[in-house]
């Protein structure tokens, strides 16, 4: 909006306000006969709440003092009844009873406002998620575990010549009773129990089509995935009908056909697969599938299975399967293969294969699956972040308050030492995955790589198995690297838990940790994950050795396979999050490992040129005086943040929710100087909690206290003047130093 705009629509605003305060004006005037001359100036009121609901809390405010003026020259200045004390009286109610109004209707006007923003962005979401579903080529249906509809794309409405919101509630066998039969309801079922992906394909009655069938099972809804192939079918039926019919429909077929000999010798391709090979006809002729296709099904010429042979017995007429074919520049193509078998004799086979890009439709498919693992992940993250940051202030503090009044003696210092590293790394793992679910970030800062396995060594090592031995083989000069602190001891932990529980616990075993510098040219970058294109230069490299059982081939291929679980799995995310912070600092991961010997993991990060920022630390002992106000719902935190602060110097007064806080800071006068508030808590909200203390003692520093990162938090509250931000879970010291900076003088 344009200067000259804005400029309208405030004078429209506070027009209006001059206008219903005219208004009630004149209704009272034309009134005063039977209300008489001395009837309060409350009358305007009404009309000032509805230019405050209308226009906002400047016009309503506005409203007020016009209102004001108005009464008091028209029905208070004339009359000489009323004591000069009175009339400032009536005037003074006037003015704080209206502002009040005014000050909730505009609070409820600015929620509505806000709720239906919120509105807008759900329906927004919702309407992308319903686009990217209809451009799909296949029918899509959402079931609950009653196989009733939820939702169904626009390909499903052509399938079933329904429209969206008649299928809405209806059962999967009304909408589809071909697809739908007794005989497939007890495989629909089964794979809902198992919450197993199924697959099947057939011929719907009464709706007359062919059908392939991919069912996705959740644990509230079920995706189903059905497309019509009847066309495809019919072709296969017209190829064995007529010999110069098949001919003319396999080399013009849209989809890639092959004819394969029983020794995998290729024998007949058509154009559609030439051009999805990226080969011409002559190259692909008289080559072996096995050139083109990659081993499957433990068989290493990638051709025969064992459902192939069924195929082949007869005990099976056709067979589906998805495959993975290589094209001429490298590329791997997953495809969709229905093969069947033509016989020209008892012993003259050929296999017959129609094969079908899925590729991007596999894409699609895993973007849907990540977008509902990332939203549930999002959930669960929100959820946990308030209680379990609860908890952990209460350990945290109470461990490093009990550190503090500990002797330097003490025999219970070094346990109290573990207890609030491990409290601390428990904090960082829960603000890992809140970045991960999108409610937190990430602040990188240049680190040592060898100075950062050094400060976790002895937390790992009281993590080990007694039989287990770490050796820390470091550089004492390393480039420093540019990344979040948390996610690299999370890297660290995840490989070291790791590599101790692959040392079989009958015997004893090492876990060597090696850091240094590290040159790298296109040979180091040999055999790396992710497969990108890094650059040679300078590198902090860091391994992790470990004398283990050792991986297979087939499990090293998939451990970076997200939730994917073995007896050696780590912690936390696991490696399929090591391999995604890896990739986002465009670092690269390279495991080496054989069976019996042991497993090496390397991992270079790129240098930076940055110098290695110092360690904040904590000053204990810092002391103050003065009455402060805590605010939290959490009955652990209360008593911890009151134990802490009162062993400081300080007194305290404590509130379990908004109300309460009001309350006390109302009684107490001047006599609060720092209030500590909680973000979330039931009932009256923090941000609801501010506005309202704010409005009692403007003067007053209040200290944020939440379980989000300080930048999330302003952004939240942003045009508050607040004294600081106290991020849970916190120390003893942590918090006196924060209380003892608020009481300074902005």
């Amino acid at each position: 909006m344009n200067n000259s705009s804005q400029f309208r629509s405030t004078l429209s605003r506070y027009g209006l306000a001059a206008l219903l305060v005219a208004v009630a004006a004149m209704i009272r005037y034309a009134l005063s006969p039977i209300i008489g001359t001395l009837t309060p100036l409350l009358f305007f009121t009404l009309a000032q709440v509805a230019v405050a609901l209308l226009a906002g809390r400047g016009p309503g405010l506005f409203a007020v003092l016009l209102g004001t003026i108005v009464g008091y020259f028209l029905f208070l200045q004339p009359t000489g009844s009323l004591s000069g004390a009175t009339k400032v009286y009536y005037i003074i109610l006037n003015m704080l009873v209206a502002t009040g109004l005014i000050w909730m209707a505009d609070s409820m006007r600015r929620g509505r406002n806000e709720a239906r923003s919120s509105e807008a962005a759900a329906r927004a979401s919702h309407q992308r998620l319903t686009d990217l579903l209809d451009r799909i080529g296949d029918a899509f249906f959402s079931f609950d575990l009653e196989w009733r509809c939820l939702y169904a794309n626009r390909r499903a409405c052509s399938m079933t010549g329904k429209e969206p919101g008649a299928m809405i509630g209806e059962t999967f066998r009304s909408l589809m009773p071909g697809v739908f039969t007794a005989s497939r309801a007890t495989l629909l079922q089964w794979a809902l129990e198992k919450q197993d992906f199924l697959a099947l394909d057939g011929l719907a009655e009464p709706e007359g089509i062919w059908f392939e069938l991919s069912v996705y099972p959740g644990k509230e809804s079920v995706s189903v995935f059905i497309r019509d192939v009847t066309e495809k079918k019919r072709a296969a039926i017209a190829i064995a009908q007529s010999e110069e019919h098949f001919r003319r429909i396999f080399d013009e077929s849209p989809v890639g056909m092959t004819i394969v000999d029983m020794h995998a010798r290729i024998l007949r391709v058509n154009n559609a697969m030439c051009r999805m090979l990226e080969y011409s006809q002559e190259e692909l002729l008289n080559r072996t599938i096995t050139e083109v296709t990659p081993g499957e099904d433990g068989d290493s010429s990638g051709f025969y299975s064992q459902k192939q042979q069924m195929l082949i017995t007869g005990q099976i007429d056709h067979l589906q399967m998805e495959k993975r074919y290589v094209a001429k520049s490298g590329k791997v193509l997953l495809t969709n293969l229905n093969a069947s078998i033509l016989r020209e004799g008892p012993d003259r086979l050929y296999f017959l294969g129609i094969v079908e890009n899925i590729t991007e439709r596999k894409v699609v498919e895993e973007q849907l699956r990540e977008s509902q693992k990332l939203e549930s992940l999002g959930v669960l993250a929100g959820g946990i972040a308030h209680d379990f940051n609860n908890l952990l202030t209460g350990i945290l503090g109470n461990a490093s308050l009990g550190l503090e009044l500990s002797p330097g003696n003490s025999p219970l210092r070094p346990l109290l030492q573990r207890l609030v590293q491990a409290s601390e790394r428990a904090a960082d793992l829960t603000r890992q995955l809140l970045a991960y679910a999108g409610k937190g970030r990430f602040i990188l800062s240049a680190i040592n790589l060898s100075r950062l396995v050094q400060e976790i060594s002895g937390l790992v090592r009281a993590s080990f198995p007694g039989s287990v031995r770490l050796e820390l083989q470091l550089a004492p000069e390393m480039p420093a690297i540019e990344a979040d602190p948390a996610q690299i001891q999370q890297i660290v932990m995840n490989l070291l838990l790791n590599a101790a529980e692959s040392i079989p616990g009958d015997r004893s075993g090492l876990v060597t940790v090696r850091t240094f510098e590290l040159m790298a040219t296109e040979e180091d970058f040999r055999g790396t994950l992710p497969s990108s294109h890094p650059q040679p230069g300078r590198y902090a490299v860091l391994e992790v050795i470990d004398d283990g059982s050792g991986m297979e081939p087939a499990t090293q291929g998939r451990i970076f396979e997200p939730f994917f679980t073995t007896k050696f799995t780590g912690r936390g995310l696991g490696l399929s999050a090591v391999l995604g912070i890896v990739s986002s600092y465009h670092g690269v991961l390279r495991v080496e490992s054989h069976v019996g010997v042991g497993t090496r993991f390397r991992l270079l990060l790129p240098a930076s040129e940055k110098a290695v920022e110092a360690p904040k630390m904590s000053v204990p002992g810092v002391r103050g005086s003065g009455t402060i106000l805590i605010v939290d719902d959490e009955p652990l935190v209360l008593a911890v943040t009151r134990n802490a602060l009162e062993q400081s110097g300080y007194q305290v007064l404590a509130a379990t929710n908004g109300m309460e806080a009001l309350k006390i800071l109302k009684q107490s006068g001047d006599d609060v100087k720092v209030v500590i508030l909680d973000v979330t808590m039931p009932g009256m909200s923090g941000e609801e909690t501010l506005k309202r203390l704010k409005t009692i003692r403007p003067d007053v520093p209040v200290i944020l206290s939440t379980g989000l990162s300080e930048m999330e938090t302003a952004e939240r509250f942003a045009g508050a003047r607040l004294a600081g931000f106290l991020q849970k879970p916190y120390t003893a010291s942590q918090l006196a130093e924060k209380v003892k900076s608020a009481m300074q003088p902005f």
